[in-house]
């Protein structure tokens, strides 16, 4: 599974529906998730663990900064989302986010 995948199964599991993945090739965020009063359009990050022991997301550009959320997704399978206002507030100021307190 990719990281579409692993973002659309843990939307379904709460009952949402969710859009068919988009082509490389589009400029559109990553997935449109559809439920019963409102539609995101959330945009999809892989982690990786750095050399230090921490773990950083890839970067939100400029252009992405107007969706809705930001799922990120762990080598293990794992999700976590969240809104891209409260996601950026843990940003650098190049779009990265390093999750240091993953550093067990």
């Amino acid at each position: 599974m990719d990281s579409f995948d692993y973002v659309k199964n843990w939307f379904e599991s709460f009952g949402y529906k969710v859009l068919e993945k988009p082509a490389i090739q589009e400029n559109d965020c990553d997935m449109h998730v559809i439920g019963k009063k409102k539609a995101l359009r959330v945009e999809v990050k892989a982690i990786r663990e750095l050399s230090n022991g921490s773990w950083q997301a890839q970067s939100i550009t400029t252009e992405q900064k107007k969706y809705d959320a930001v799922a990120v997704v762990f080598p293990c399978g794992q999700v976590l989302v969240e809104k891209m206002d409260d996601y950026l507030k843990s940003c650098s100021p190049e779009g990265y986010r390093t999750f240091t307190w993953l550093k067990l």
